[in-house]
């Protein structure tokens, strides 16, 4: 099988499109169409990419498990139904919309009690669903869940109470979703077993069959014809309940649940195996970026370990000379003659005030940090006028003439 590889460009088809939040109504559409046509492959693997994308809220996840448990139930998996709505409700919890999807998977669940004759765990979701309000559930799970309620009250003998709620069944899905409509027309046949009103049975079977055929919905023709075979047993009307029999295993042999079902659940493991390796990829690159990272980290540490030992070389070597020059200026500035005049004629450079401003106070034995208090600016001022004042004043020539001198 090729689905490996499917799944692997349907990942990346999905990446590569824009991101739209999901309207559910449209998902369920496009799901219940794929499941129309028997594509249960396709439909998994677009909800599992949903239920996997990091941008996916979790509404959206809500709905991908939701259509996923709807999806199973096409081919009678109740235990992955469940399972997937658990999963539903996990999400679905989390959402503003929580109390419309806690009753939607209430209804969900008590629809798969109900088909697989689970009375006590039917009664227990039943309980559950008193109270809440149904207005919040579609079209489909309303009818569906009405469905129940007319079985029972079937079961127990009220009659007209089960033909007005079938009704009403009917009304729902005639004017939103008729192409469920053959489910309730079963259920009017088998209530029409009790009663053995046989137009009513044929009407229900006519209508149900009109809307079975006109939408395709080939497990609703399997349904309606045994429900009609049962109907003509019960009136001992056995040539037509065989008649009805074998036409409704005619089309059974088409429909092969149990095939469908493993070809899903070799998909299942399919995806969730081409999901590790791609886990398992994601992991090694992301291992390989952050050794790289690191060592890149560790260089920058390095260098800038380096950069700060010769900053502060550099500051001390700038310190000593800037002590140096202060020594010097301080020295030559002060000097005189044998008649106490100055040796160092500070009037034939061209010095500023700010400048011969320092030297006063250079003259006095004021810090560098005492002159800037002084005059109102920094030390490192103070200092590039220091330095300023020994490259005018050419002292390093002058300092380097006394010691040839001496």
């Amino acid at each position: 099988m090729k689905l490996p590889l499917i799944a692997i460009l349907s990942f990346a088809l999905y990446a590569c499109t824009s991101r739209q939040p999901l309207d559910p109504d449209l998902l369920h559409q496009e799901i219940s169409e794929l499941n129309d046509k028997n594509s249960y492959e396709a439909s998994l693997v677009k909800l599992d990419n949903i239920i996997h994308d990091e941008e996916s809220s979790d509404y959206e996840i809500y709905n991908a498990y939701l259509q996923k448990a709807l999806t199973y139930k096409r081919v009678f998996n109740y235990p992955e139904v469940l399972a997937n709505l658990d999963q539903a409700y996990q999400y679905g919890k989390n959402t503003k919309q929580r109390a419309a999807t806690e009753i939607r998977v209430l209804v969900e669940k008590a629809l798969i009690f109900f088909d697989s004759q689970d009375y006590n765990a039917l009664d227990t979701y039943l309980n559950k669903i008193k109270g809440k309000n149904l207005d919040l559930l579609n079209a489909e799970s309303r009818a569906f869940y009405l469905n129940i309620l007319a079985v029972l009250e079937i079961r127990v003998g009220n009659f007209q109470v089960a033909d007005s709620i079938l009704s009403e069944g009917i009304h729902i899905l005639r004017k939103q979703s008729p192409k469920h409509l053959p489910l309730v027309y079963s259920k009017l046949i088998g209530l029409s077993d009790h009663l053995k009103d046989r137009p009513k049975a044929e009407e229900a079977f006519k209508q149900g069959m009109h809307y079975a055929e006109k939408y395709n919905m080939n497990l609703y023709k399997i349904s309606l014809l045994y429900a009609m075979s049962n109907f003509c047993s019960v009136i001992e009307d056995y040539k037509a309940a065989s008649m009805y029999e074998k036409q409704g295993i005619a089309i059974s042999s088409q429909y092969n649940a149990p095939f469908e079902n493993g070809k899903l659940t070799v998909l299942e493991k399919e995806l969730l195996s081409t999901r590790k390796n791609l886990e398992i990829q994601y992991n090694n690159k992301t291992r390989i970026i952050l050794i790289l990272l690191s060592i890149i980290f560790l260089v920058l540490i390095a260098v800038l370990y380096r950069l700060i030992k010769v900053s502060k070389q550099r500051n001390v070597l700038l310190e000593n000379e800037n002590h140096m020059m202060r020594k010097e200026l301080e020295k030559l500035t002060s000097e005189t003659n044998d008649k106490g005049e100055a040796k160092l004629e500070l009037e034939k450079y061209n010095l500023t005030v700010r400048q011969e401003e320092i030297i006063a106070l250079l003259k006095q034995g004021k810090t560098n940090k005492e002159i800037g208090n002084e005059l109102f600016i920094s030390e490192n001022t103070v200092k590039y006028h220091l330095k300023a004042i020994y490259n005018i004043l050419d002292i390093g020539s002058r300092t380097d003439l006394l010691h040839h001198q001496e």
